[in-house]
């Protein structure tokens, strides 16, 4: 059993930092893609999605770069996994906001609201 705990840390940490990140930004990610994507169903994919891109980066960085046994202190096997998963919900973060900003219309200046509605139709349009 005690060969198993280090293998249960590697995956409970990354599981958990990913959904608890996930959690944190559901609630402003779904009213940024709601008025990206136009319908709440669009939206939800893309959220969960999200979700998905959040939890598997660092589950899968563990996995992959985790220590795969030996003797290892239990600690060190804690604190790469930590390490990991940070690394993975970073890059996960990163690759989502640069997606999304990308989608977003620059800000309106003063009197040119029309403008704005039509770059947004230009922008789903291509």
């Amino acid at each position: 059993m005690q060969s198993l705990l280090p293998l249960f840390l590697q995956i409970a940490i990354p599981l958990l930092v990913g959904i608890a990140v996930t959690a944190h930004l559901r609630q402003v990610t779904r009213v940024l893609l709601v008025d990206l994507c136009g319908t709440d169903d669009r939206a939800n994919f893309w959220v969960r999605t999200t979700g998905i891109l959040l939890t598997g980066t660092p589950l899968a960085l563990v996995l992959v770069f985790g220590h795969s046994g030996g003797e290892i202190a239990l600690a060190e096997i804690i604190r790469q996994a930590a390490t990991l998963s940070l690394v993975g919900i970073l890059l996960a973060v990163a690759f989502l906001a640069r997606l999304i900003w990308k989608r977003v219309p620059p800000p309106a200046k003063p009197g040119q609201t029309a403008s704005v509605e039509n770059s947004k139709e230009a922008v789903w349009a291509s």
